[in-house]
């Protein structure tokens, strides 16, 4: 089943859709609709889709590589299956006033960006995994869950990574570089034997433990160690992975 034609405006878009019953659906234009529910089959993405409701999906969506716009003005969910390899997204983009929140463990294959005039996008509780850059120009919510940076490819983190916008726990793996191109606070700070190259931004805030199993490329910043309860430092901390100024506060 093919679904074709002006899918998008004002006129022509979908208020809420539901795919029903096995078999595939692709949607062969961009599209826009208020809530998306996939209760069964595989639903194959356009170039560009935006969703200005509820996204629940229960069966398979494609991605394509294209654009998943959550474009509401009220607050959205996000549930069901959102990682593997039939389930997880490309490029997601959030604008929009309404919050976003995403109700199990998620992952974005490309980019995630949060525009400026979102509402604030909650993380899952458990894991979100990102594979391309991270952008936030709203807010963050980190929800105790662990953010994994996951590429073959380089990474880059910017926007808004302090405050209300801090990451509980942050874990990189995959062999591309990491590179924080602002502040940034976390609590625990894991980088895996997998990972590429992490370098620091002018001021990265840890108030957890830190673990370094790879590079970690301090430049010119300073790492704070802020926790209230114990901290441990492990892994490699010396030669290319040494700090180069470091705050206990």
């Amino acid at each position: 089943l093919t679904l074709a034609g002006t899918m998008t405006g004002t006129t022509d878009d979908f208020n809420n859709v539901e795919f029903l019953a096995a078999g595939t659906k692709t949607l062969g234009a961009n599209a826009s609709t208020s809530a998306l529910t996939i209760s069964a089959g595989t639903v194959v993405a356009p170039t560009l889709l935006s969703i200005s409701g509820n996204y629940t999906n229960n069966g398979d969506f494609t991605d394509s590589g294209g654009t998943l716009y959550f474009s509401g003005s009220g607050a959205q969910t996000l549930g069901g299956t959102m990682v593997g390899t039939t389930d997880d997204f490309s490029h997601v983009i959030f604008t929009g006033a309404g919050t976003k929140s995403f109700g199990a463990n998620a992952a974005s294959t490309s980019n995630f960006t949060i525009n400026s005039g979102s509402g604030a996008v909650t993380a899952p509780s458990t894991m979100l995994t990102i594979a391309g850059n991270y952008t936030n120009n709203a807010t963050f919510t980190h929800n105790s869950g662990t953010a994994y940076f996951s590429s073959a490819s380089a990474q880059t983190l910017s926007g808004t990574m302090t405050g209300s916008s801090a990451f509980a726990a942050t874990t990189f793996l995959g062999s591309g570089t990491k590179t924080f191109s602002a502040n940034a606070s976390t609590t625990n700070f894991l980088i895996n034997s997998t990972s590429g190259a992490v370098t620091a931004p002018s001021l990265l805030s840890i108030a957890g433990n830190y673990t370094n199993s790879s590079t970690f490329t301090a430049g010119s910043g300073t790492t704070t160690f802020n926790g209230t309860a114990l901290q441990t430092l492990s892994g490699n901390m010396v030669g290319s992975s040494a700090f180069r100024n470091i705050e206990i506060t």
